[in-house]
């Protein structure tokens, strides 16, 4: 299933707080944008006629299933990624929004292979962590992104060969001053990148510097680091970054 904004993991609340008030307000924000799943889930045993669910048991699985299709569409699109270099080892990363939460790749996993164990869940407004995975190095860049590009329901970091290897060939142009090209898709996909400076990788400078960006740009070059895509699922930001890896290759054999 393609991402979507899918709304916020209960497991910040334990089965033993069975509050019907918390829990109503948490099924409230994960059924915001999925009418679908939500009728499928409530046509269950134990649903009741108004579509929610009769027990805190039934929200705690509602929240698992949607984290569930969270992982699967990450490990999905990282593993084709990985296929074609653009997350080479354990490079890059990638993250869903989950309405006031992020669903993120951990610190170190290797990309073309993700397990379930490999996902970290983030609250963006705040960054507090909301299981025990540790989170990308890089998990500011994504929650600044998110906060500041509310169109972005997913974030895909990728270190692609050949658009880096033209960002550092004539350091006095830009990044869209090289990808010019006498071709009709070339007008179509440069002017949604922007660049960010080189900064150290893993810092709220560099965060912030591409939150900033993303406001204008679906993609943003970081200098001597990556690239990062934003998109309204994850397969969008992927095509997004094939284009420009694409675009990148045959301004490099020109």
């Amino acid at each position: 299933m393609a991402s979507r904004d899918a709304g916020q993991d209960p497991p910040a609340l334990s089965e033993k707080e069975n509050n019907g008030e918390a829990f109503d307000a948490v099924l409230a924000s994960l059924t915001a944008n999925l009418p679908e799943l939500d009728a499928a889930l409530a046509a269950k045993p134990g649903a009741n006629r108004s579509g929610g669910f009769a027990t805190a048991r039934d929200h705690m699985e509602y929240g698992k299933l949607i984290q569930k299709e969270g992982r699967e569409a990450i490990s999905q699109i990282c593993h084709r990624a990985w296929l074609q270099g653009l997350m080479p080892g354990f490079s890059g990363n990638a993250s869903l929004r989950l309405g006031e939460n992020c669903l993120i790749t951990r610190s170190g996993a290797a990309k073309g292979n993700l397990r379930e164990s490999d996902f970290a869940l983030l609250h963006i407004p705040s960054g507090s962590p909301l299981n025990e995975i540790r989170a990308s190095s890089e998990c500011s860049m994504h929650l600044e992104i998110y906060r500041n590009q509310p169109q972005a329901m997913a974030v895909l970091h990728v270190h692609a060969p050949k658009l880096l290897a033209l960002s550092l060939r004539e350091p006095a142009l830009d990044i869209q001053e090289k990808l010019n090209l006498p071709l009709f898709e070339s007008g179509t996909i440069i002017p949604r990148l922007g660049s960010a400076p080189a900064l150290e990788p893993g810092t709220q400078d560099l965060a912030k510097a591409v939150g900033l960006k993303a406001r204008q740009f679906q993609a943003v070059l970081m200098e001597r680091h990556g690239a990062a895509f934003w998109g309204a699922d994850l397969f969008q930001a992927l095509a997004l970054a094939e284009e420009l890896e694409h675009l990148a290759g045959i301004r490099l054999l020109i």
